[in-house]
């Protein structure tokens, strides 16, 4: 644990190296499932999140002006947990590679030109042989292009969940401490 305050019975976790899942995810074969996984695991922070804000809020306005110490350090450690949490987002954004993305973008907009030009010499086309041959072409390179659009998009969405992880994971951690402090 970092940080001048310590809550005693929080232990840190090993983070994962970005990118790293516990599950095979289907994000590679379908960019809208890694979507959906990201949708799911916000909501789950959202609904979350609710629950610890109640608590807190609660919490301070039972303690007053003059809070225990038990409340000051609970108090103390939403401070912390926040600075905590958005170095871990920050940290999970820069370890991607982000010249990948760089790349990959360039070479989205590279294929999109290409097709460009194949449509244009299919529309040049002078003979039914010729027009034949360009649009076999320019299939190939629709096709091609899909892939590297489906692979963009997975990417994107794994990015996000990758920088939303730490949120995530503190947040449903702090709704099972309160709980059991509550209880």
């Amino acid at each position: 644990m970092t940080g001048p305050i310590a809550h005693p019975r929080r232990r840190r976790r090993h983070a994962q190296p970005f990118g790293a899942r516990k599950r095979p995810s289907c994000a590679v074969h379908a960019p809208s499932f890694a979507w959906l996984e990201l949708a799911w695991k916000t909501g789950e922070m959202m609904l979350a999140s609710a629950q610890v804000i109640a608590h807190r809020s609660a919490r301070i306005a039972v303690a007053g002006p003059v809070p225990s110490a038990r409340d000051r350090a609970e108090f103390a450690l939403m401070g912390q947990e926040k600075l905590e949490a958005a170095m871990e987002c920050a940290l999970a954004i820069g370890a991607h590679d982000v010249s990948r993305s760089m790349l990959a973008a360039a070479s989205l907009w590279q294929r999109m030109m290409d097709i460009a030009t194949e449509l244009a010499a299919l529309g040049a086309s002078r003979t039914p042989m010729q027009a034949v041959a360009r649009h076999a072409r320019l299939m190939q390179r629709i096709a091609g292009s899909m892939q590297e659009h489906a692979d963009f998009a997975s990417s994107a969405a794994i990015t996000a969940a990758g920088a939303l992880a730490p949120l995530h994971r503190r947040t449903t951690a702090n709704v099972r401490r309160l709980h059991r402090i509550a209880a």
